[in-house]
């Protein structure tokens, strides 16, 4: 080995033992991905370069440099499954990539990193295509880390996000349990969906003897689709365009999703809402919220609805006890003899009061 390849060999073994220090001093994904696509850039002298990272099951571009945002856009859009490999690399001479590798570790692949032309328009050697696998090799176990410690992240603001909302779910069971005016109960509900959500659009609808009625909405024109939707039995939700299948005007209207309140596995009323704020989509543990609340406010509506009966049938029971203690009072109170008969009377009606009537004249 000559002296000139000796020292080539000695600085890039300098350059990987620092490049190795630098990508492991962070466990911040971009920063690790940005260090690595920089000092292939940087070694290969190339204006353009990208990395894309497989992340719960898709692959996309995390970090890119002289490409265009738009494409960048696209190809995350398109969202490649992660064991597309081929469909993958394909569309990476699209995005000006002249040599790409897979980045992976001992246990799985985390993605690609590609890289443009040269600028000195030469070929990428053998020398440095085994140069770029050694740098993606050192790279791959940050990256690695970085992902995991990225999940655990998401694991533990989900788990913070399910807390607070088993929280306020709880505090809202309480001030549910506290309300008995329909009105009362259904701004409740919209507030908390609100506040939540941030969608100026939404609509509370019950079901009552097979009509729909709206307790509170921000689309007045919602009116004129509930009882339609009351004839169908909705079992389970319709998001995006899906809610046209419930009903051929919501969409116009701007409602996003439709959840049924349900109480013993009967539909008893639906939450409509419209596009969260900051065009956020409802993940899975937002409808399981909606569902909850929705749960919490159909119970508490149910509950203040049967007292309501109750209230009533105890009236009519009440006023049912005057009309019999009025019809007895018409009745004799006592019933004459006379000589050798034995004469007796009584009315008993079935129910609270009858229809039979009894009395006694003297003649003269």
């Amino acid at each position: 080995m000559s002296d000139d390849e000796t020292l080539k060999l000695q600085r890039n073994l300098s350059a990987l033992v620092e490049f190795s220090r630098i990508v492991n001093s962070s466990l911040d994904l971009d920063f690790t991905l940005n260090n690595l696509l920089f000092s292939c850039m940087g070694k290969f002298l190339t204006t353009k370069g990208f990395v894309v990272v497989e992340e719960e099951g898709r692959a996309r571009i995390r970090s890119a440099k002289g490409i265009h945002s738009d494409a960048v856009t696209d190809f995350n859009l398109k969202a490649y499954s992660a064991d597309d490999s081929e469909g993958i690399a394909a569309a990476f001479p699209a995005l000006g990539a002249m040599v790409w590798q897979k980045i992976s570790s001992s246990r799985r692949d985390l993605g690609y990193l590609a890289l443009g032309e040269k600028i000195t328009k030469q070929p990428y050697s053998t020398e440095e295509t085994e140069f770029l696998k050694t740098i993606i090799n050192i790279a791959a176990t940050a990256i690695e880390n970085a992902l995991i410690i990225g999940e655990l992240k998401q694991v533990n603001r989900d788990l913070d996000s399910r807390i607070n909302r088993l929280s306020s779910l709880f505090e809202l069971s309480k001030e549910f349990g506290l309300l008995t005016e329909e009105a009362r109960i259904s701004k409740l509900l919209a507030y908390s969906l609100l506040g939540h959500f941030l969608s100026s659009i939404y609509a509370i609808v019950i079901f009552e003897d097979g009509k729909g009625k709206v307790l509170d909405t921000t689309i007045p024109k919602v009116k004129e689709t509930v009882d339609h939707l009351a004839s169908l039995n909705i079992e389970t939700h319709f998001i995006g365009e899906d809610v046209a299948k419930l009903h051929e005007d919501l969409p116009g209207l701007k409602i996003e999703i439709v959840v049924p309140m349900k109480m013993q596995n009967a539909t008893k009323g639906l939450i409509m809402l419209g596009k969260r704020a900051g065009s956020q989509s409802y993940a899975a543990n937002d409808l399981e919220f909606i569902y909850s609340i929705g749960s919490l406010a159909i119970i508490s509506l149910e509950n203040k609805r049967l007292f309501r009966e109750a209230l009533e049938k105890q009236k009519l029971e009440e006023e049912l006890e005057l009309a019999k203690d009025i019809q007895q009072n018409l009745l004799p109170k006592e019933i004459p003899q006379m000589g050798r008969y034995e004469i007796a009377a009584t009315s008993i009606s079935s129910k609270q009061v009858g229809g039979d009537y009894f009395d006694i004249i003297k003649k003269d």
